[in-house]
């Protein structure tokens, strides 16, 4: 709901094939591998090869702190895309 949070709350927003609106591009919606590793299509294409580097909590936490979002738990959060291992 708020601009500065669709960069990594949408996959591709701003690019010519990316999220347009919840309407257009529905499945779009939401944080997306990319928003945290960065591009990706290296990886799509060759993943044993092209591995994505590890991202810390401070992908989320400089945004999602106190002051803008009180009860953000990022551990919760965490566990219900734990992923890498």
């Amino acid at each position: 709901w708020y601009p500065d949070c669709i960069a990594c709350h949408t996959v591709g927003y701003g690019e010519r094939s990316g999220f347009l609106s919840p309407e257009a591009t529905p499945d779009l919606r939401g944080v997306g591998c990319e928003a945290c590793h960065g591009a990706g299509s290296g990886h799509s294409a060759d993943p044993p090869a092209i591995r994505l580097g590890k991202v810390g909590s401070l992908r989320c936490t400089q945004c999602h702190d106190y002051e803008q979002s009180p009860d953000f738990d990022y551990n919760a959060r965490w566990k219900l895309i734990e992923h890498g291992k």
